[in-house]
C-alpha cells in the first residue's frame, strides 16, 4: 500500500542556460552520488560537492534530497527513451528495431552504471516515480508493437502492459 504525499513545489526552472547547465550538472551528480551510496546515505552535501556548486545553488533548484531523486528518476527515464528512439530511426522494420534498439539500450546502461540503483531506491523513496518510470516506459514500447503488428512486421498479440 503506497499513500501519495504532495510533494514540495520546486523553486522553479533555469531562467538562463547557465541555470540550465548547472541544475543539469546537479542533477548528474545526483546520479553519482545516489548510485555510489544509495540514496538514505547519501546527503544534499555530498551532491553539491560532487556538482562543484554551493549548497544554497542546489536549493535554487530542488527544495530537498527526495525531489531530486523524483527529477532524477523522471530526467533519466526520458533521456534513455529519447536515446532509444534516435537509435532505431531509419531501421527498415520492427526486428532491426529491436536489435538497434538492444544495442543502444545496454550502451546506455554501460554508459549511466547507475541507473538500476538509482531507480530500486526509487522505489522505497517514492514508489510513484518508480511506478511511472516503468509505465511509461511500457506505454512507449507497446505502441510502437502495436504499429509494428498494423504494418505487419509482427503478428498481433496482446501488447497491452498492465499496471
Amino acid at each position: 500500500m503506497s499513500t501519495t504525499t504532495q510533494a514540495p513545489q520546486s523553486p522553479g526552472a533555469p531562467k538562463t542556460a547557465r541555470g540550465a547547465r548547472t541544475r543539469a550538472k546537479i542533477l548528474v551528480a545526483a546520479e553519482e552520488t545516489f548510485g555510489n551510496l544509495g540514496y538514505h546515505r547519501a546527503g544534499v552535501t555530498d551532491i553539491t560537492r560532487a556538482a562543484g556548486v554551493a549548497q544554497g545553488t542546489f536549493y535554487t533548484y530542488f527544495t530537498s534530497k527526495e525531489e531530486i531523486l523524483r527529477e532524477l528518476v523522471m530526467d533519466l527515464g526520458h533521456k534513455l527513451r529519447a536515446h532509444l528512439a534516435a537509435q532505431v530511426i531509419g531501421t527498415s522494420d520492427r526486428l532491426e528495431a529491436e536489435e538497434q534498439g538492444l544495442r543502444a539500450f545496454l550502451q546506455y546502461l554501460a554508459d549511466h552504471p547507475s541507473l538500476y540503483r538509482v531507480l530500486q531506491e526509487a522505489q522505497f523513496v517514492d514508489e510513484a516515480i518508480y511506478q511511472e518510470y516503468y509505465e511509461t516506459f511500457a506505454r512507449g514500447y507497446t505502441d510502437m508493437l502495436n504499429a509494428a503488428a498494423r504494418k505487419g512486421e509482427i503478428r498481433a498479440g496482446n501488447n497491452q502492459h498492465r499496471a
